[in-house]
């Protein structure tokens, strides 16, 4: 444990990972979603739905890029004030919960729920570091009793996106 003290408080855990997955995708997936890419546009060409187009291509772009590109490695800490992830601090009184989900044979994933508008947030884990994470944050920050991986979340996993 290193208890340095900064801006965001001593450092009790660190560990680093992925930006996002780097999923292995066969010949097949890629064909598959060709035509899936193909057929939504013809759709919106169709219908009219330019955005739509626009999305689905952008879409495409996207996987590209994340296909042809190493994911940079993050570090994510805990503090005795909150969670750091690179540049971005969430100070424990903003969190509404957290939970840490198992996802089988994927390491376990640490979601919070910010309060107010913002969003959910992931952070990917190491499996000897779950049940640190998990001791620490229990004592800021109140555990969510289910503890399942968002439907959002397992849909993309599942369709490697």
């Amino acid at each position: 444990m290193n208890h340095r003290g900064d801006a965001h408080g001593a450092t009790l855990l660190t560990w680093t990972f992925a930006e996002y997955e780097q999923r292995v995708r066969g010949r097949g997936w890629y064909i598959a979603a060709a035509i899936a890419a193909v057929l939504l546009l013809i759709y919106a060409f169709f219908t009219k739905n330019f955005l739509f187009a626009v999305i689905i291509l952008m879409l495409g772009v996207v996987l590209f890029l994340q296909h042809t590109r190493t994911p940079q490695q993050l570090t994510c800490s805990l503090t005795d004030r909150g969670i750091v992830c690179d540049d971005r601090f969430l100070a424990y009184e903003d969190l509404e919960e957290f939970w840490i989900a198992d996802r089988g044979t994927d390491p376990p994933v640490l979601y919070t729920n910010p309060r107010g508008l913002r969003s959910r947030v992931a952070i990917p884990l190491g499996e000897e570091k779950a049940d640190q994470v998990q001791v620490i944050l229990r004592a800021h920050v109140p555990e969510r009793e289910e503890k399942d991986e968002p439907a959002s979340d397992a849909i993309v996993r599942m369709l490697k996106l």
